[in-house]
């Protein structure tokens, strides 16, 4: 398994890759579980445009405001909700899919 050091911008979190030790310091492990899938879905969400732009500005918002300490690729997150504002959400699904594909892909060669 490949852990992330925070929820990424990109991506998916799978079974092979998850951001848990994020998760893991404040939260039960079957919140944090939760809190994964709530994560990989309002990513999903955020393909439609309506949604997108809500979910994006959110995202911005939380990004900004947050410290870095807490919210360590902040630049990311700025970045993928700028994109989810401006209605992109089908370059944000294909630019998800490659970079989740990605990390299962090293996730399992890691593991061999």
């Amino acid at each position: 398994m490949v852990t992330l050091s925070s929820p990424p911008a990109f991506g998916f979190e799978t079974e092979n890759v998850n951001a848990m030790s994020f998760y893991k310091k404040n939260q039960p492990e079957q919140s944090c579980i939760e809190r994964i899938s709530q994560v990989n879905r309002s990513k999903g969400l955020a393909y439609i445009p309506l949604v997108g732009t809500i979910l994006g500005g959110i995202r911005v918002h939380h990004a900004c405001t947050n410290s870095t300490a807490n919210f360590p690729n902040r630049a990311n997150h700025i970045v993928r909700g700028v994109m989810e504002v401006c209605c992109l959400g089908i370059l944000l699904a294909l630019i998800d899919l490659v970079v989740t594909a990605y990390r299962e892909c090293r996730a399992r060669c890691l593991k061999a």
